[in-house]
């Protein structure tokens, strides 16, 4: 079914969460990947899963994603999920001003993105 829609769409790449999920169909085993949609939600979440984690954007129009400054490992603590939230959003506006991303001013103050979080050495994704 996942593989169809792709194709239907004419896309030639899958999101990182196709992916995975494709990967978890075969039994291959993969990082826990949760999406969070503000900085308070990201910290929910890196508390749930635990600490050290890593932020990565996540955008339809980023796929290499360390090279618009998108990707932030071993973040160890609460003050560092807030200001690398932010700093992920706002030095990815800058290098990729047209990406798709989620503006929430009511808790960011100026903007937001979502944050795809992993665990224990895993990644996640803000867009």
């Amino acid at each position: 079914m996942l593989i169809e829609a792709v194709l239907h769409e004419r896309r030639k790449l899958l999101s990182e969460m196709e992916s995975k999920a494709i990967l978890r169909a075969f039994r291959i085993p993969v990082a826990q990947t949760m999406v969070a949609h503000t900085p308070t939600e990201s910290l929910l979440l890196a508390e749930q899963i635990g600490f050290p984690i890593a932020m990565k954007i996540d955008s339809p129009d980023i796929v290499h994603k360390s090279e618009v400054g998108g990707v932030r490992l071993n973040i160890t603590n609460a003050p560092a999920i807030r200001n690398a939230y932010h700093d992920i959003i706002e030095t990815v506006k800058k290098r990729h001003p047209t990406a798709a991303l989620t503006h929430d001013p009511a808790e960011s103050g100026s903007f937001a993105g979502n944050a795809r979080f992993c665990g224990r050495g895993g990644q996640i994704a803000v867009g």
